[in-house]
């Protein structure tokens, strides 16, 4: 660092240099933590300038403004993120995995990351509330936050791997098959999973996939990622707010503020900016 610092000039201190190492403090640290760091810059180009070794303070510029409170960002799995523990997720397990069953993973993580849903809808969604249109198979949500309902459309993937899931569950567990008022996900003995049973087997796969899942909830970060995933497909913010149950509009403006962020670093990378 010290040789890197020593290279360092007054000519260095330009808004344009300042913005791009705000863009990369960004991309490896907090919003809070980037602004802490220009806030400890800006005291000290307006030192440089006092002092007048600096004829124009570079942080006094419209794209330099410190947010008096950081923008809070989703923290969202990646979609090779998604597709690796899908892959963890098809392995048989070794040893005395009891908690694992490939069929049920699979189609857990592709429901998860196709529908946006909170680790209670998920716990409690059944299997009537598959609605399987011919022109469109959609989840209705059944027990959502607030008791507000919704209508999700499903994927392909997603449905041919809850087909998957509820083939091999019939012929896994002894009995009659589950009617419509089952749950959609069960454990391995058949009993209802719960919000703490999904979290630590999502953490498990994850571990198994080499992915690091963020602090909380680990089913709220594929959520963050259903949500980021619409905002840069071009789904508009009230359609978003719909889908995900959102009742507060500012809620879903997260995920078009870092659509719109990723698409900027996106079209830099690519020289167009």
């Amino acid at each position: 660092m010290a040789a890197d610092l020593a290279s360092v000039g007054l000519a260095d201190l330009g808004t344009d240099e300042l913005v791009a190492a705000v863009a990369a403090a960004k991309k490896a640290w907090s919003d809070a933590t980037a602004a802490r760091m220009l806030s400890t810059m800006r005291g000290f180009t307006r030192w440089l300038t006092r002092r007048q070794l600096l004829t124009v303070d570079p942080c006094d510029s419209e794209l330099l403004r410190v947010s008096a409170r950081a923008q809070r960002r989703p923290r969202a799995v990646e979609e090779t993120d998604v597709e690796a523990m899908v892959a963890a997720a098809r392995a048989e397990p070794t040893g005395r995995q009891q908690m694992f069953w490939p069929a049920r993973d699979v189609a857990l993580l592709r429901f998860l990351a196709g529908t946006g849903a909170r680790a209670e809808e998920i716990c409690g969604a059944t299997i009537g509330e598959i609605d399987r249109r011919p022109e469109r198979p959609i989840w209705r949500v059944g027990r959502s936050k607030g008791g507000k309902q919704r209508d999700v459309p499903l994927r392909r993937d997603t449905v041919d791997a809850v087909d998957y899931w509820l083939e091999t569950r019939t012929m896994t567990l002894p009995g009659r098959a589950p009617g419509r008022a089952a749950p959609l996900f069960v454990r391995t003995d058949g009993t209802p999973l719960t919000e703490r049973t999904l979290d630590r087997l999502l953490r498990a796969i994850a571990l198994r996939a080499a992915v690091g899942l963020p602090a909380g909830a680990a089913a709220h970060a594929f959520r963050h990622h259903y949500g980021v995933t619409l905002a840069l497909r071009g789904v508009p913010q009230p359609a978003i707010s719909q889908l995900m149950g959102h009742a507060d509009p500012r809620t879903t403006a997260i995920y078009t503020t870092v659509a719109a962020s990723a698409l900027i670093g996106v079209l830099d990378d690519a020289g167009l900016l």
